[in-house]
């Protein structure tokens, strides 16, 4: 089944003139929803030491799709002194980044010199300009990580992130789905650090499914068993209780991913002490159990309706 969700766009914009990025590019924001049903999330930064640190601080997450950078910024954090040598600290640092990247500036008379140094790795845009200016580069940036790998994964598995949109709040909807979109891009790989990661993600994604079944209906997930830690068992048993077969699929999927998730995650102290060793194809039997999960997650909370 493909729907051809649109991937959410979240943009990191690094630019020290916080009333520009509040009162032209928000303002530009809304108008794209509203004229082209396009919508972006925009998160402000007014350096470059303070761009890096909310980029890193979210780059296990894949929060970010995209980046726009000022081209006279400042580099340190809180400081305001204005210089060319922020946005050179940031046109490296990001030179490697898997993101849609923009450039703006209002010093068109820069054009040439700038145009040079980002040539081949960031499209140049310039404030208030009617043709190549917000509407463009926001537009741009939209269409380009709709072409991502990202993209495709959503659209490849349309029927399980669908259920992300339509019954998690925001913040849980972002965080489940750009898990998944990892665990799914690593699906494939054998080096041990990724099998660990992407156990632990999918372990993270289990414990928010029943947050949120909670929400739809605390008769089926007690807040006493939600922790932290999570009463993982004591969740099973209540649902058990409440018509879950235990020794059906879905009952049988749900103890495995705890499991295995909780037994070879990278949070595990002391990998060299493993039984067994996981390998991909682990990861991939528990990815697509927990794709059936997802599944069960919507009709449970489609016949509580």
């Amino acid at each position: 089944m493909n729907l051809n969700l649109p991937l959410p766009v979240r943009i990191l914009v690094i630019d020290d003139d916080k009333d520009y990025f509040e009162n032209t590019l928000e303002n530009q924001v809304k108008l794209l929803k509203m004229k082209k049903k396009i919508q972006i999330c925009l998160d402000h930064a007014g350096s470059s030491e303070e761009g890096k640190e909310l980029f890193k601080k979210n780059e296990e997450s894949s929060h970010y799709n995209g980046v726009i950078i000022d081209y006279w910024g400042v580099k340190e954090k809180g400081g305001t002194k204005e210089e060319s040598g922020a946005f050179l600290d940031l046109i490296t640092y990001f030179a490697n980044k898997n993101i849609a990247k923009a450039v703006i500036t209002g010093h068109k008379s820069k054009q040439k010199e700038v145009g040079e140094l980002c040539r081949g790795n960031y499209d140049l845009y310039f404030k208030g300009s009617s043709d190549s200016g917000e509407e463009k580069m926001l537009t741009d940036l939209w269409y380009k990580i709709q072409d991502s790998e990202e993209a495709k994964i959503v659209n490849d598995y349309s029927e399980v992130f669908k259920v992300f949109n339509d019954f998690h709040d925001d913040k849980t909807s972002e965080d489940n789905r750009n898990k998944l979109i990892k665990c799914i891009k690593n699906m494939d790989s054998s080096i041990r650090d990724d099998i660990e990661d992407n156990l632990t993600r999918l372990r993270k994604i289990q414990e928010n499914i029943y947050r949120e079944l909670n929400k739809a209906d605390p008769n089926l997930v007690s807040d006493d068993n939600l922790g932290p830690p999570i009463d993982f068992e004591k969740i099973m048993y209540a649902l058990y209780d409440k018509g879950l077969h235990k020794h059906e699929i879905i009952g049988n999927f749900s103890w495995n991913i705890r499991k295995f998730s909780n037994a070879y995650g990278a949070h595990t102290k002391d990998p060299t002490k493993y039984k067994e060793t996981p390998t991909k194809y682990t990861v991939q039997a528990l990815t697509y159990m927990m794709f059936d999960l997802i599944l069960w997650f919507k009709e449970v909370v489609d016949e509580l309706e």
